[in-house]
């Protein structure tokens, strides 16, 4: 699938002039392999690097913290050698500053999508609701643990996700990546290359804890703002706690890559040219 979608973006590339020599790792949210952000990426003036396909799939066990995510990211992006441009959506975004944060230099800037990073008071909460058990009851993990992870053809699974609120405003070219690339046949089925569990698990480990080093990390933040995942408490925070990441608000859902990516790929190409 990685192969696929390098070519795809290698095919689109010889039709337009890429602006932006600096090489750029895009990494995918929880429940969403790479190659379902195909349309974005071959709309972004850059040179896209093979991303992972699916973030921590030879990760036996997700742990608080994302430690084992982040060494993985950083393993991944020290091919680019300080030169890379990390794009994040959602947990991909988490994971990027996570690792910025860790190895200081790793990328040359990046561009976070509406990742959940919240107040350090939103965090207290979730830290107490975690030790009792019931962090499910304000996260997506809510939904996660209840979804469909088995169809009997890839045109079921299609009619089933267009169907859902999730992909209400996801153009169907955008949803049909997603099925090609989001499951794989096992015993006679097609069942979900990330595992409900795992996606839930994912959701349940968010970092409530938050390294120093973000406080001097350069880049910006481009967030959700018809429904809103970082409201202005929010904000306020990120505003004090990562004063060099600049804010940008963005018409859509914590699922605009997905729904507009031709919008999208015009602000981030904007910023990469502010950056050249």
């Amino acid at each position: 699938m990685e192969k696929a979608l390098i070519s795809l973006i290698h095919n689109s590339e010889s039709v337009r002039n890429i602006k932006h020599e600096n090489p750029i790792q895009f990494f995918h949210a929880n429940g969403f392999p790479a190659e379902t952000y195909k349309e974005l990426l071959s709309l972004i003036d850059g040179d896209i690097q093979d991303p992972l396909s699916v973030i921590g799939k030879q990760i036996p066990e997700v742990k608080e913290g994302y430690h084992e995510f982040t060494d993985e990211i950083i393993e991944h992006a020290s091919k680019t050698h300080g030169e890379g441009i990390a794009i994040g959506h959602s947990f991909g975004g988490t994971l990027s500053l996570l690792a910025e944060a860790r190895e200081p230099g790793l990328f040359k800037n990046i561009i976070l999508l509406d990742p959940p990073i919240f107040s350090h008071a939103k965090r207290i909460i979730l830290s107490f609701l975690r030790k009792l058990g019931l962090e499910y009851l304000v996260t997506p993990a809510k939904k996660s643990m209840k979804r469909r992870e088995s169809f009997n053809s890839r045109e079921e699974a299609l009619d089933y996700f267009s169907s859902k609120t999730l992909f209400k405003e996801v153009p169907k070219t955008t949803i049909e990546h997603y099925v090609q690339s989001g499951l794989e046949e096992r015993n006679g089925t097609f069942q979900l290359v990330i595992p409900r569990q795992r996606e839930t698990e994912i959701f349940l480990t968010l970092p409530t804890r938050l390294p120093r080093e973000i406080r001097t990390i350069q880049g910006d933040l481009i967030y959700a703002d018809k429904v809103r995942l970082l409201d202005d408490d929010d904000l306020k925070w990120w505003g004090k706690a990562m004063p060099e990441i600049s804010r940008t608000p963005f018409q859509g859902s914590h699922m605009f890559p997905l729904e507009k990516p031709k919008e999208l790929a015009q602000k981030i190409n904007g910023i990469l040219d502010r950056n050249l």
